[in-house]
């Protein structure tokens, strides 16, 4: 069984509940990716400032990853993360960090 709990621009969350294994819940989140890529786009058009440099969006589903797997204050996890050739569409920024 689904039923959608939330639904707003670009982002659905939905309940799945197996009748045979009622006290399982999963929650499935989608996220629309256009408007990541996009925003990354424009940001790459734009010219860097000479002290601070925008390097990538960060996509909310990669955050809510990061916090659950216990990397979201490991520096030398984003580097990886945003320099991994996979991740390419949401840099700002062409340089290795």
């Amino acid at each position: 069984m689904k039923k959608t709990i939330e639904e707003r621009s670009g982002f659905r969350q939905i309940q799945h509940v197996d009748p045979s294994n009622p006290d399982d819940l999963i929650v499935e989140s989608q996220y629309a990716v256009d408007p990541y890529i996009e925003e990354a786009k424009r940001l790459s058009d734009q010219t860097p400032d000479k002290e601070i440099r925008h390097a990538a969006v960060i996509p909310q589903w990669v955050l809510e990853k990061a916090m659950r797997e216990g990397w979201f204050n490991d520096p030398k996890k984003w580097k990886e993360w945003a320099n991994d050739p996979d991740n390419k569409i949401f840099r700002t920024w062409p340089g290795q960090l």
